[in-house]
């Protein structure tokens, strides 16, 4: 220990607070802040702090790529100095999945490529919801949730029933007059 507060010495009640700060022994180096740094920032700052890194790669969104996503231990942790960091790298593998539902099968392709999905399948339901025809219903996996972009995305869209044209009546052909002076 080496801050308190009150002071050593001075009375308190019952119940009161002391606050006090703990040294993190002789030696020790506190894990810098690492999280959403990019790869080389990262490694720039555990060795400034002399500590040595390790990394992996691992699934993440697009917008994360070769950013801290994890650090083990975390922020905060006093080591040893010369510990090893281990960092999690975003791969930026992934995206979330755009809402595309009530759009056209379409427009709903073009929504799902500009994110990143070019692979989609096309599932067609049958029996929509009322207003779903041609449109699409649901998608697998949903809507704003992580997926890797390599996943194929299957959209759900409402079968369209052909409309039938109203059956009309032809005129029954009518006898027609005989021939004058016939």
């Amino acid at each position: 220990m080496f801050q308190q507060d009150p002071a050593a010495g001075q009375e308190v009640k019952q119940g009161d607070s002391v606050t006090y700060s703990v040294c993190g022994g002789p030696g020790s180096v506190t894990v810098p802040p690492l999280l959403n740094l990019d790869r080389e920032q990262a490694k720039r700052a555990l060795t400034e702090k002399g500590l040595k890194y390790a990394e992996n790669t691992v699934d993440g969104l697009v917008e994360q790529k070769d950013k801290v996503v994890k650090a083990e231990p975390t922020e905060g942790t006093n080591v040893a100095p010369g510990s090893t960091v281990t960092l999690s790298i975003s791969a930026g593998n992934e995206a979330k999945v755009p809402n595309v539902s009530g759009l056209d099968e379409q427009t709903a392709r073009e929504r799902l490529s500009a994110a990143g999905f070019n692979q989609v399948k096309v599932q067609t339901n049958p029996q929509p919801p009322q207003g779903f025809a041609g449109k699409v219903i649901s998608t697998t996996p949903k809507a704003d949730s992580p997926a890797r972009l390599s996943d194929t995305i299957t959209i759900q869209v409402g079968a369209v029933t052909p409309s039938t044209p109203p059956t009309s009546k032809s005129p029954s052909p009518t006898a027609s007059p005989p021939p004058p002076g016939g």
